[in-house]
């Protein structure tokens, strides 16, 4: 599974989906922001598997809303996130 998407991942010439990037991280024995090249954590290896679940099913709720937002342009996604942070600040 995990050289399948480590594959798919070259041939794109991009990074994997989070879930992808966890199952590869794990089959490596490797931090997350080792695997991204982001600066690890001091307690990045000790994430609870309690944590690391929700995570996981955040991306699953969240997924379609990423992908549609990473398919605007720049411009449109500074806008909605700045659309969202206004309906934030609303609730408060």
């Amino acid at each position: 599974m995990a050289l399948c998407t480590i594959n798919r991942a070259i041939e794109r010439a991009s990074q994997p989906f989070a879930i992808d990037a966890l199952k590869i991280s794990k089959s490596l024995n490797v931090s997350l922001e080792y695997l991204l090249d982001l600066p690890e954590t001091k307690n990045s290896s000790k994430v609870s598997a309690e944590e690391e679940s929700h995570q996981i099913e955040l991306f699953k709720k969240y997924h379609s809303t990423i992908e549609a937002l990473e398919n605007l342009s720049q411009d449109e996604q500074k806008k909605a996130v700045e659309i969202v942070k206004q309906i934030l600040e609303f609730r408060k």
